[in-house]
């Protein structure tokens, strides 16, 4: 897994989010101070974004690719974008 800072041109919307219903109510300024925080990841497949039982300050939300969730260790949902 690689993570990188999430850089963008100020006031716009990229468009990887554009299609993001939670940002839509967002002001570009808004939108800007959240960008500013945020870093990107690109996962490599059997990559582990967050383990269970781990407490993480982070949101994370899915641009491409798809993803598996796990509990105890058994597959309970795929998320895809």
């Amino acid at each position: 897994m690689k993570e990188f800072a999430y850089i963008h041109d100020e006031g716009g919307r990229p468009a990887a989010l554009q299609t993001v219903p939670l940002f839509n109510t967002f002001t570009d300024a808004q939108l800007d101070d959240v960008l500013n925080s945020s870093n990107l990841l690109d996962c490599d497949v059997g990559d582990a974004i967050i383990q269970e039982g781990t407490i993480d300050s982070r949101i994370y939300i899915l641009l491409s690719g798809s993803l598996e969730v796990r509990v105890w260790g058994k597959h309970v949902a795929t998320i895809s974008r």
